[in-house]
């Protein structure tokens, strides 16, 4: 069902009856796509851990141990990086990431989306760039932005090709970039 589900999804097939969404209240088309973008929707909070799961694990096969949530880097709770590195990561300095999807297919974004692809990841990589000018200053800062579609921003897309080399480099196998971006690929429309 997860892989009939992202075909529909990237070919606008109707996956389900027109209905109430159950967390919010908002009518659900035969689409389906509002359980991407519902902001009170559990597979939201499960696919942003999931994917920062997989880019901790993926740090941690090329050499690089880090730590989901770290404490202390910013006092204001509204500034919360997803992870960080244990160790320098480049040029002397400790590698922090934050995670967000963007739902491609939501209609507040559709203006966007539907005319170029990858806009919204450059928009919302953006966003977070200048939410953690600050941190910026002390840290390696990615902000990792995926759209639910499969679009990475260009600050994503350079972290996991750096991830993904590391991997290469340290397993001796020479598919781990493309396995790094297949799961993730995948884990953003299962959850």
């Amino acid at each position: 069902p997860q892989i009939c589900t992202a075909i529909g999804l990237r070919l606008g097939l109707p996956l389900c009856l027109p209905h109430i969404c159950s967390a919010c209240g908002v009518e659900v088309n035969e689409l389906g796509t509002h359980g991407l973008s519902c902001k009170k929707s559990k597979g939201r909070w499960s696919r942003h851990t999931q994917m920062n799961n997989i880019i901790q694990r993926a740090l941690t096969s090329g050499g690089i141990p880090s730590i989901l949530e770290p404490p202390g880097m910013y006092n204001n709770s509204n500034k919360a990086p997803d992870g960080a590195s244990l160790v320098p990561y480049k040029r002397g300095r400790i590698l922090v990431w934050d995670f967000s999807s963007s739902c491609t297919l939501a209609n507040s974004y559709l203006a966007t989306t539907s005319k170029e692809a990858g806009k919204l990841a450059i928009m919302k990589e953006n966003r977070k760039l200048a939410k953690y000018t600050e941190l910026a200053k002390e840290y390696e800062f990615f902000p990792v932005i995926v759209e639910t579609l499969g679009c990475f921003g260009p600050y994503a897309t350079k972290l996991l090709d750096e991830i993904g080399s590391l991997i290469v480099e340290q397993t001796k196998e020479p598919r781990a970039k493309n396995y790094l971006y297949q799961r993730i690929s995948i884990a953003l429309q299962v959850h």
